[in-house]
């Protein structure tokens, strides 16, 4: 994921800044502020991910498409027409599991629908109704 990648990112680039900054001290030294500081640094910034993260969330459908925007440092956007609708189902990975959420899916014949056409963390009684809207909205775009 996106986040594990950035606090990789910290964590180097936060031993690179403790390197420059403080010379005088050992190497291991510095190794053991890193150490320190991480666990305690990790949860604050992916706490701040995640807010900008669902801030900058959002999907919406009108009676042609259903529209998926998401992104921190870069918004994505995908616009997926009802009749290329292939697939539409609900899942949970372990982290849905343990809040009681749900993901729901739309599939296209495209790649980037299987990587990017999802809606996260919704409860379960709000994927059935999105899911039944776009299953409705599909048999409507296919008789026209």
């Amino acid at each position: 994921m996106l986040w594990v990648l950035f606090l990789l990112f910290f964590g180097f680039f936060l031993g690179i800044l403790l390197n420059q900054f403080l010379e005088e001290l050992e190497y291991t030294r510095i190794l053991a502020i890193i150490i320190l500081l991480y666990p305690i640094l990790s949860p604050i910034i992916f706490f701040i991910y995640h807010k900008f993260y669902f801030k900058k969330y959002f999907y919406d459908m009108n009676d042609k498409y259903f529209i998926i925007r998401k992104g921190v440092f870069s918004t994505k956007e995908i616009i997926l027409p009802f009749s290329k609708i292939t697939d539409v189902y609900i899942d949970q990975d372990i982290f849905d599991k343990i809040f009681n959420l749900y993901d729901f899916h739309i599939s296209t014949p495209t790649e980037t629908s299987a990587r990017f056409a999802h809606v996260d963390g919704i409860s379960k009684e709000d994927s059935e109704k999105m899911k039944n809207l776009v299953l409705e909205e599909i048999v409507k775009n296919n008789k026209m």
